[in-house]
């Protein structure tokens, strides 16, 4: 009967061995047992460092200021009178027999001195015939008074 207590404290001590060893790292003795299981080796992971970005300076290409352009339209470029009658078309038609916006006189059926002096006040903003003087305006705006003259002379060739 000793000897199975005997026995009985041995293998309880062997387990508080096994024990406390696991517990502590071992007990201090490098040679390991088949039957002591080995902890997993966890290697730390270095941190990942990013560099700082680059700034990002912008270049400013040098100020190039072109010269001025001169105010030229299209219209009156060209100084013939079907040019110069293109922007009047849209209202009045392609023989300027409408009046425009409905309203008042066709051009064709004026004389030249009639229309020359209807497009000088519209230029100059003192006539507003059938309240269209501020969409004149802006109209006859690029036309010289050569230019006035010429589509007059031209409204009256059209038929």
């Amino acid at each position: 009967m000793r000897q199975k207590v005997l026995t009985a404290r041995a293998i309880s001590l062997a387990a508080s061995l096994a024990i406390v060893a696991l517990i502590s790292g071992g007990c201090g003795d490098d040679k390991k047992t088949e039957s002591t299981p080995k902890p997993p080796v966890v290697t730390p992971t270095p941190p990942v460092v990013t560099p700082p970005p680059t700034p990002v300076v912008p270049v400013t290409p040098p100020v190039v200021t072109p010269p001025p352009t001169p105010v030229v339209t299209p219209v009156a470029a060209q100084k013939d009178g079907p040019t110069l009658f293109r922007s009047c078309v849209a209202c009045h038609g392609p023989k300027a027999d409408k009046p425009g916006m409905n309203k008042g006189r066709p051009p064709a059926t004026m004389t030249e001195d009639e229309i020359v002096t209807a497009l000088k006040g519209y230029k100059a903003g003192t006539n507003n015939a059938y309240g269209t003087g501020a969409l004149m305006k802006g109209n006859m705006a690029p036309f010289s008074e050569k230019d006035i003259e010429t589509v007059a002379a031209h409204i009256k060739t059209l038929k």
